[in-house]
């Protein structure tokens, strides 16, 4: 079980930028998935120490699209969302799509409301809205794509890949070696495993010609 990889845009977990932790469950949304999704934030936002729990600094924050063909008229779907968010202390709403903006009433914590996914990017891109030292559920229905919200608020891991030209190395050392006389041998150090280019690569090379 502790191999298995997460399913993606489901209860994933990112590194955000400004101290933010992410859980993407963009994969779908209604009142079930909302419930789990919400006691799993909840879950997270605790800290254990000394044989005690607590919450840790980060606000509990939830970014929330329309939830769609419920059956349920707006108001009351709407009236047990904000049930359900505060029962897992939901700090800050985020809400985005025409129906849950019409129901901001409801939600007694924090708010702020978009019309869109868009909109909502834009804020964020302008720095109209921080988001900062925050612990963050995405959730959404797959028709207002979190997927390029997550992607925007992902911290960016860069892999840098050293690339060794080897042929240009032998080129360089048979360059000083034009400089000796054919007598003359020479002898080369690699240290500190070649500065990240590899020490027996380097090594090997160098002693084959």
């Amino acid at each position: 079980m502790a191999h298995l990889e997460p399913v993606a845009m489901r209860l994933e977990v990112k590194e955000g930028k400004h101290n933010c932790l992410l859980i993407n469950d963009s994969y779908n949304n209604d009142l079930g998935a909302l419930d789990i999704a919400l006691d799993f934030l909840y879950r997270r936002s605790l800290v254990s120490k000394g044989g005690e729990t607590s919450h840790s600094s980060l606000k509990r924050t939830l970014i929330l699209s329309d939830i769609l063909e419920t059956g349920q008229n707006s108001s009351t779907l709407y009236r047990q969302v904000a049930q359900l968010a505060n029962s897992r202390g939901v700090e800050r709403l985020i809400g985005v799509g025409t129906e849950i903006s019409a129901c901001a009433d409801r939600f007694g914590m924090e708010k702020v409301f978009y019309s869109d996914t868009q909109s909502l990017i834009g804020a964020i891109e302008r720095g109209d809205l921080k988001l900062d030292n925050e612990i963050i559920l995405i959730k959404g229905a797959r028709k207002f794509a979190f997927d390029a919200l997550t992607e925007l608020l992902e911290k960016k891991v860069h892999e840098t890949i050293l690339e060794v030209n080897l042929g240009a190395m032998v080129e360089n050392l048979n360059y000083y070696r034009s400089f000796l006389k054919p007598e003359t041998k020479m002898v080369c150090m690699v240290k500190a495993s070649a500065y990240g280019a590899g020490s027996y690569e380097i090594a090997k090379t160098l002693q084959e010609h």
